[in-house]
């Protein structure tokens, strides 16, 4: 439908928000996982309302900001011991708060899926239990909110990143997207050289979870003796 080209802002505010089926509704952060804190951005007005001592962890690479990271590869404002894991909840960009979220454009439609780097529906073996998201499947519904930033998310990403939005978020097969092993092509160089112990580390919680594509969920957590400082 868009024949190639990055969208325009008008076509983003007229296209219809639908769920891909194995997306839950449903999300309620929890302690145990860091993959929301490794790859996120700032939007330029979300870096310029950010405190100069906070802003000094910024930076710039090819047009896109983001914070810099702190060991073991985490986003230098992450604290497994706060809420959301964020020090600075009030300046939270949005993407982080739209996350585990992605929304993508396909077709006539603009699709949301749970981000493919940190989904839970693969087995242990295939994926770390730091690497995963948690909250997918657990709390109160989300529909509403993430419909509303996945839309918004769009419309900052096309005006301020056309190239990105036209090569990452234009996604003619979501199948595809969203397959673990084209998936596994991009996450094992990720996180290849992380120090494995250290992220464990970083998680207050044990987790064995999985996450139906109906949302349902069973989930056996084991508090850890020791947690991450």
């Amino acid at each position: 439908m868009l024949n190639g080209a990055a969208p325009d802002l008008a076509t983003i505010s007229t296209l219809p928000v639908v769920w891909h089926s194995t997306t839950p509704r449903r999300f309620e952060c929890q302690p145990g996982c860091v993959c929301c804190c490794v790859n996120t951005m700032f939007f330029h007005g979300e870096a310029e309302r950010l405190p100069f001592e906070m802003a000094a962890y910024l930076f710039e690479r090819n047009g896109l900001v983001r914070p810099r990271q702190r060991p073991p590869g985490v986003c230098a404002f992450f604290d497994a011991h706060r809420p959301t894991h964020c020090t600075i909840p009030q300046y939270r960009p949005l993407r982080c708060r739209l996350y585990p979220y992605l929304p993508v454009i396909s077709g006539d439609s603009i699709v949301i899926v749970a981000d493919p780097l940190c989904t839970v529906t693969w087995s242990e073996t295939d994926h770390p239990d730091w690497f995963r998201c948690y909250g997918l499947g657990r709390g109160p519904s989300v529909e509403v909110q993430v419909e509303e930033m996945s839309r918004e998310f769009l419309r900052r990403i096309v005006a301020e990143h056309p190239d990105i939005a036209k090569a990452h978020l234009c996604v003619p097969d979501v199948d595809a997207l969203i397959n673990a092993k084209e998936v596994d092509k991009v996450r094992r160089p990720l996180y290849a050289e992380w120090d494995t112990e250290t992220i464990r580390r970083a998680s207050q919680l044990d987790y064995d979870a999985t996450i139906g594509a109906d949302g349902s969920r069973q989930a056996d957590c084991r508090r850890r003796a020791n947690g991450f400082g």
